[in-house]
């Protein structure tokens, strides 16, 4: 009787905590993230609707849109490409998560689709922010003269990827980590090298 018992215990946890895993560690669909609702911190400029000449200008104008005075922390991505959404389903979302947040607010994602279909674009678009591929992590500041300058830039390098550690130190390193304060395990610049 004792190991019927037993053995039911044991197959009602087996099965609890095969439920409770899968709920858990099961990664967001590409659906979630392509359908997601854009708020006021994430910007698609679609360029079907824009002059092509324009879309660059848009989305420069969107993003002087969002600067504030002081360090703008900025996600730009593709929502059409592979790493980029490996990096919001398997970095972003994780790290997040690790402090019990849903998403980083005070990241303003980009999405540059609409300067990727066009390799001027792209190049008029990553000229100006120093961007040599995506996803690329950057600090916008603007001074309280409306100057702005770029610094802390952290690049996807597809010969030496970024995993969460380089970007949760570039998080540290910038003071954009919503999470306890800790020491950067490895200095960005080796992270990146």
């Amino acid at each position: 009787m004792k190991r019927i018992i037993f053995t039911i215990i044991f197959g009602i946890f087996c099965i609890s905590t095969s439920l409770y895993l899968y709920m858990f560690l099961q990664p967001d669909s590409m659906a979630t993230l392509n359908s997601r609702i854009l708020d006021k911190t994430e910007l698609v400029i679609n360029s079907e609707s824009s002059n092509s000449n324009n879309v660059v200008a848009d989305l420069n104008d969107k993003i002087n849109e969002l600067l504030e005075v002081g360090d703008n922390f900025f996600y730009f991505y593709n929502s059409n490409d592979n790493t980029s959404s490996y990096v919001e389903l398997n970095i972003m979302k994780p790290l997040a998560r690790s402090i019990k947040l849903e998403e980083f607010t005070n990241l303003n994602k980009i999405d540059i689709v609409s300067v990727t279909t066009d390799n001027y674009l792209l190049n008029k678009f990553s000229e100006q922010y120093q961007i040599e591929e995506y996803p690329a992590f950057i600090v916008i500041n603007k001074d309280e003269n409306n100057q702005i300058t770029y610094h802390d830039l952290l690049c996807y390098d597809s010969e030496n990827p970024f995993n969460d550690d380089d970007i949760k130190n570039w998080m540290l390193t910038t003071n954009s980590w919503l999470g306890e304060k800790e020491e950067v395990k490895i200095p960005i610049a080796e992270a990146i090298e």
